[in-house]
């Protein structure tokens, strides 16, 4: 399957002032690289401050990357001036993670979504009209509705309506970053219906933005999983939470809700906070808070290695490379 979009080694860094004297940096994103492939979602999981947000605003180039390859339909764009960008940021949207801040409170919603066909030249007058008309009954709002604004809706309908900005130009990937987070639970079932029901009919390429596995498992092909800026998991859905590999893995998932109380499982419980990306630990960044920590994960980071199908960043596991068994085994003794 061709891959519509690929990052590479991509970094953004923010430099900040300690005092007059002193400089540092913040490693917000730091050197990761993966790949969507056209017509399917890839899933970036992980606790808040790992780095999602910044992944997803750097792709699009939203936020400038401090190094790094946006490869898009063969096209490397992380250097494209603001005019050549203009043609890819038709094929490239987003939908915010806050449907209250997303809107512009002072606009009609009919004139939001019509302000992307107007920029891009698409449609105007009548058409562009219809087209707002159209694209509002698409996700579910009326589209007479099109003269009222952002505080006349709640939650759920405000984030259709960002959907609808985001479909007007007729993207090929978008960024969906933690697009049902600030919801409902309920609500939140029906715009993930949504998503799955626009990506079949228009072939559309997700980057899903999430904290809630759940919601990843459902609709996500293959999963990376963040730590501190860098992946640490990279693998298909059904095998990474059928079988995670990485220990910080295992945690998000033994942190997962069960509906039945009688269920058995193992619960890992991590002690201590997030290092801070100013001052990241010294070898594994995870090592602090890892179970089953050695002495040589306290020295030098590990890379992404391959361990089956899928690339792990983890010394125990890609010591035992291929032998997924003998490292689970493994962990299971040193904890």
């Amino acid at each position: 399957m061709s891959k519509i979009i690929e990052v590479k080694n991509l970094k953004k860094y923010y430099p900040i002032k300690i005092n007059w004297r002193q400089q540092a940096v913040v490693k917000a994103v730091d050197g990761i690289s993966f790949s969507v492939s056209a017509g399917q979602t890839l899933g970036l999981v992980g606790e808040s401050g790992c780095g999602k947000s910044t992944t997803g605003m750097t792709v699009l180039r939203l936020v400038e990357p401090t190094d790094g390859d946006i490869i898009f339909e063969g096209k490397n764009i992380k250097d494209l001036n603001r005019v050549q960008m203009r043609l890819y940021r038709k094929k490239m949207q987003i939908i915010f993670q806050d449907p209250y801040a997303s809107l512009n409170p002072r606009w009609k919603i009919g004139n939001t979504i019509a302000e992307a066909l107007e920029i891009h030249k698409l449609a105007t007058g009548q058409i562009g009209k219809l087209r707002v008309e159209e694209l509002l009954d698409r996700v579910g709002i009326d589209p007479s509705y099109k003269n009222r604004y952002p505080h006349e809706f709640s939650g759920g309908q405000r984030q259709r309506i960002g959907i609808a900005r985001a479909l007007a130009v007729r993207p090929q990937f978008i960024v969906c970053d933690e697009p049902v987070s600030a919801l409902d639970v309920s609500v939140q079932a029906q715009i993930i219906n949504l998503l799955a029901e626009l990506q079949d009919e228009m072939n559309l390429s997700y980057l899903f933005i999430a904290h809630d596995l759940g919601v990843v498992r459902q609709i996500c092909q293959r999963v990376a999983v963040m730590y501190l800026g860098k992946i640490v998991e990279y693998a298909g859905s059904e095998d990474l939470f059928n079988n995670p590999l990485h220990p910080y893995t295992k945690a998000l998932l033994s942190a997962v809700p069960v509906p039945d109380p009688l269920a058995k499982r193992d619960e890992i419980v991590l002690t201590g906070d997030i290092p801070s990306p100013l001052n990241p630990p010294r070898g594994c960044s995870f090592n602090p808070r890892c179970p089953y920590a050695k002495a040589y994960c306290r020295e030098k980071a590990p890379q992404l290695s391959t361990v089956g199908d899928r690339l792990v960043a983890c010394h125990l596991v890609n010591k035992i490379r291929g032998d997924q068994d003998a490292a689970i085994t493994e962990m299971a003794q040193a904890n």
